[in-house]
């Protein structure tokens, strides 16, 4: 065996051997990116969520609130958070790592309505003093 088959069957097998190596090592690379998208849709989540509380606890009322929200998610970019979160397809896919944004948005939800109840509760007070 001359010394170019044997250089042949040495590159050959390194190939071989290397194509798991780059395919192991893009797949973490991919991962590692994805999961940094998803940290920084998280805080711009958190941020959002911290702005719209601060919006309720200065005394916005629901549809003021609903426009902040739009124009926070209008600055933002909806789509542009999609691709940063790596949705390739129109619905969002329910992911371990969605659970969390999900319960922050039901928590903007819930802070939203226990707003409303407490004006509810505010306008009843007034009233009922009114009344006396």
């Amino acid at each position: 065996m001359d010394i170019e088959a044997l250089f042949g069957i040495l590159a050959g097998t390194l190939m071989v051997l290397s194509i798991p190596g780059t395919m192991i090592y893009l797949r973490q690379l991919a991962r590692t990116e994805r999961r940094e998208s998803r940290e920084m849709y998280e805080r711009i989540v958190r941020d959002r969520l911290f702005v719209i509380q601060t919006a309720l606890e200065a005394g916005f009322d629901d549809r003021e609130v609903a426009r902040l929200d739009r124009r926070l998610s209008g600055l933002i970019g909806q789509q542009e958070m999609q691709k940063l979160a790596g949705v390739q397809i129109r619905k969002v896919p329910e992911a371990p790592e969605d659970r969390e944004l999900d319960i922050l948005e039901d928590e903007v939800e819930e802070i939203i309505e226990r707003r409303k109840r407490k004006q509810e509760r505010e306008l009843k007070r007034q009233i009922r003093d009114a009344g006396m």
